[in-house]
């Protein structure tokens, strides 16, 4: 179930009242209301994000989506409707059958299980806060690794993106 705390730091991590926490908590509770969840709100803070050009723009049209049931109920579901479209063609480009997945990620068998893990994580952290730009705190928090941590995660990720031909000090 979805937490006001985590809903608060989902608006933060899009700008929305930057400034004015008691504004952030008071849509935070509202959406809590009308069970919005941070999937919603990362979703539709993305595609804000990708669209406009100024962060703040961004955070204004995100709390206006937001602020009205109606509109974010049709933005979300053209979203839906938009990530299963790409997937469905994505699909049928590959010969595959919708729905069929590649293969499953895994460690390779002379590979322990738990270092396979810890690259995967520094990989989503370097995605999530470089080439998503959403920041190392949103990754430390996606993540749910202390930020102090974050960093260091990121940096073995990026070498991990290039192949791996950096060494990691």
């Amino acid at each position: 179930m979805t937490r006001i705390t985590d809903l608060v730091e989902a608006l933060a991590s899009f700008d929305v009242h930057t400034g004015f926490p008691d504004k952030r908590l008071a849509l935070a509770g509202k959406l809590l209301n009308d069970a919005v969840t941070v999937d919603d709100v990362d979703a539709l803070g993305a595609h804000c994000a990708g669209t406009m050009g100024d962060p703040i723009a961004a955070a204004r049209v995100l709390v206006s989506i937001l602020a009205d049931p109606e509109k974010r109920a049709s933005r979300l579901a053209d979203l839906a409707l938009v990530a299963r479209t790409r997937a469905d063609r994505r699909a049928r480009v590959e010969g595959r059958q919708i729905g069929d997945r590649r293969t499953v990620p895994q460690p390779m068998a002379e590979e322990p299980h738990e270092t396979w893990e810890h690259d995967r994580l520094c990989r989503i952290a370097y995605c999530i806060a470089v080439a998503d730009g959403k920041g190392a705190q949103v990754a430390a928090n996606h993540l749910g690794v202390p930020f102090e941590k974050i960093h260091a995660m990121i940096a073995r990720g990026k070498i991990l993106q290039r192949g791996g031909k950096e060494r990691f000090a």
